[in-house]
């Protein structure tokens, strides 16, 4: 009933490996999720021609109709200019997606940067701008946790990060290919 809770259905896809607590007797593991559009978008290829057509558009009908996504999880897809021909050449869904927004052009901004994510609301596809307008959700901070109480409470608004994982680092040879 939290208000920052999240009601969905997701598909495990990879149990980590087991590791012993302190005491021995409990193993903790990692659960690998993903929502159920990944996992059909990675079982799928796209071979379709798109002639005449803005960008969000196409976006929507990959969406809509390759990956069967319902109207009510599409939260927000931002207009684009510009009227293409594409021919997506036997790509992933999402991979499809991804290389359109390469070419995206927002309507109501200058500039670049289209992004494709999911929400707990549903799936966007908006431009860096745009977002820049949004109100701000949460400020965060990364301080130490023995601090004085004065230090502390003026930065009451904040929210401290307790724990942080690089979960992957930059390789520079794996993004070349």
């Amino acid at each position: 009933d939290s208000p920052n809770g999240i009601d969905k259905s997701f598909h495990l896809y990879k149990v980590g490996s087991r590791v012993p607590s302190g005491n021995m007797n409990t193993y903790f593991y990692t659960l690998h999720f993903c929502s159920e559009e990944l996992m059909l978008s990675e079982q799928k290829k796209i071979s379709k021609s798109y002639k005449g057509n803005e960008i969000y558009k196409i976006v929507n009908d990959i969406l809509l109709q390759q990956l069967k996504v319902s109207p009510e999880k599409i939260e927000n897809i931002e207009e684009t200019k510009g009227i293409y021909d594409f021919i997506v050449p036997r790509l992933k869904p999402f991979e499809a997606i991804s290389w359109l927004s390469n070419y995206a052009r927002p309507a109501d901004y200058t500039g670049a940067d289209m992004l494709f994510f999911e929400t707990k609301n549903g799936y966007n596809f908006r431009s860096l701008q745009s977002m820049f307008t949004d109100d701000v959700y949460n400020t965060y901070k990364y301080q130490l946790a023995n601090l004085s109480p004065d230090v502390q409470s003026a930065q009451e608004k904040s929210t401290t990060i307790i724990h942080y994982e690089v979960v992957k680092a930059y390789d520079a040879l794996n993004q070349i290919s």
